[in-house]
C-alpha cells in the first residue's frame, strides 16, 4: 500500500515526508499557478534558523494553502470524531484525514502528517503549521536547543582528550609525539 510506503518512521524519513507533501498537496499546475497570478514555477523554501533557546526548521511552499475546511468535510466523510471548531492543526495532524481522495506516488493518504507530528514530539519539539489562501503553507519544527556551560564542558573533554605529558611514557611515545610533549 502507498500510504504505508511513505510513512515516515525517522527523523530523516519525516523531513522527506514532509516535502513530498509540499510538493504533492502544496504545489499546483503551472497553468493553475498562472491563472492566480503567480510564476509557473513553484517555491519551495527549507530554512533554519536558531535563536537562544531554539532551533527551528520551516519548510514553506507559495502553492494554494490549506483549505481548512476540505479537511474538515474530508474528516466527516470518514467518519472520524471531529468537532466543527477543530483547529487547522487539528486536522492537518489527524490521521486518516487528507486533502487528496486517492494516494499519488509522492505522498499518502493522511498517515503521514500524523506521523510526523508524533516523531517530531518523540524528539521533543514542536511543529506548527500556518498557512494563507493563494499565499502558500510553512510547516516549522521547533526544537530546545540544549543548556550547555562551557566550564564544564571543556573540563570533561579536558579529561576525556588530554595529552598531559605526565601521563605519557616517553619510553613508549612515538618521537614526534615526544618532541611535541617536550620530551
Amino acid at each position: 500500500m502507498l500510504a504505508e510506503r511513505h510513512t515516515p518512521t525517522h527523523p530523516g524519513g519525516t523531513l522527506v515526508h514532509v516535502v513530498r507533501n509540499a510538493i504533492d498537496h502544496g504545489i499546483e499546475s503551472p497553468e493553475e499557478r498562472e491563472r492566480a497570478g503567480k510564476p509557473a514555477q513553484a517555491t519551495l523554501r527549507l530554512r533554519t534558523y536558531q535563536t537562544e533557546d531554539a532551533f527551528l526548521l520551516e519548510l514553506a511552499d507559495d502553492g494554494p494553502g490549506i483549505d481548512r475546511e476540505s479537511l474538515l468535510h474530508a474528516a466527516q466523510r470518514r467518519g472520524l470524531p471531529v468537532e466543527s471548531d477543530a483547529t487547522l492543526a487539528d486536522l492537518v495532524f489527524m490521521e486518516g484525514v487528507s486533502s487528496r481522495e486517492q494516494v499519488s506516488e509522492l505522498s499518502g493518504r493522511g498517515v503521514g502528517m500524523s506521523a510526523v507530528l508524533e516523531a517530531c514530539q518523540a524528539e521533543g519539539g514542536q511543529l506548527e503549521v500556518k498557512t494563507e489562501k493563494n499565499q502558500g503553507t510553512c510547516f516549522q519544527f521547533r526544537f530546545r536547543r540544549p543548556v550547555v556551560r562551557t566550564g564544564e564542558l571543556a573540563a570533561r573533554l579536558e579529561r576525556r582528550w588530554s595529552l598531559a605529558p605526565s601521563a605519557l611514557d616517553s619510553a613508549t611515545m612515538p618521537t614526534a609525539a615526544r618532541k611535541i610533549a617536550g620530551n
